[in-house]
């Protein structure tokens, strides 16, 4: 079962966990949307160097969603 959910994501500061390809489709959808976006993965597809988001070349950690 799935259940739809619209999110204005316009100025907002997304946190993207993932740098493969999967993480790369999502990140231009949520970039389609003017999400203020930050990738963290210990390693990253090179074409995520070519968009406007914050790389943070390191494993996701405890305490990286607050705020």
């Amino acid at each position: 079962m799935q259940f739809p959910v619209n999110l204005n994501l316009a100025g907002r500061p997304v946190l993207l966990v993932g740098g493969g390809r999967i993480a790369l489709r999502k990140s231009q959808q949520l970039l389609a949307c003017d999400a203020q976006l930050t990738v963290v993965a210990p390693d990253v597809v090179p074409e995520f160097r070519d968009l406007p988001v914050t790389i943070e070349q390191r494993r996701y950690a405890a305490g990286d969603c607050a705020g």
